[in-house]
């Protein structure tokens, strides 16, 4: 019976270390089941912020392009304003009004044309109002023919028509 008893204490222990082990491997195994059921959470919770992220960027996607849409119309808007302004003013050379980006700009360079022409038109007026003749020159004649002969007159007449 020794040897019974001996080899139930032996059974007894092994079996002790198996349940020990078992209870072991079910922790390990809740564990791994709990880790894995929080990186499933994550997971669904990241699927979530990607397709967020996907929608926000679809979103930024379409508000490019009516940005890039609506700067386009603005340049032809500011194309057409140039031109109108321009038609308005027709003794605005087109050359000294550039292009700009904005209505601003278009309006700061007109003015800066209008200058221009105004001062123009004044120096113009200041010169066709001054006399031609610089002052002290002599005054230019023409020969005095009074005294000369037909024939003398005729050569002269010859002379300055091969001059010219």
């Amino acid at each position: 019976m020794a040897k019974q008893s001996e080899d139930a204490v032996e059974l007894e222990q092994q079996l002790a270390e198996a349940v020990a082990e078992i209870e072991s491997l079910q922790s390990a195994a809740a564990d791994a089941e709990a880790r894995a059921a929080t990186v499933q959470a994550e997971l669904v919770e990241v699927r979530e912020a990607y397709v967020d992220a996907r929608a926000e960027l679809a979103d930024v996607e379409q508000t490019r392009a009516e940005l890039t849409e609506t700067q386009s119309r603005l340049r032809e808007a500011a194309v057409r304003y140039r031109a109108a302004k321009l038609h308005g003013a027709p003794e605005v050379p087109e050359g000294l009004v550039r292009a700009g980006e904005s209505l601003d700009e278009i309006d700061a360079e007109f003015e800066a044309a209008q200058r221009v022409v105004s001062q123009l038109r004044e120096k113009m007026q200041e010169e066709r109002e001054s006399p031609r003749i610089p002052v002290g020159s002599p005054q230019r004649r023409a020969p005095d023919v009074f005294g000369l002969s037909a024939t003398e007159k005729i050569r002269l007449g010859i002379e300055e028509r091969d001059r010219r």
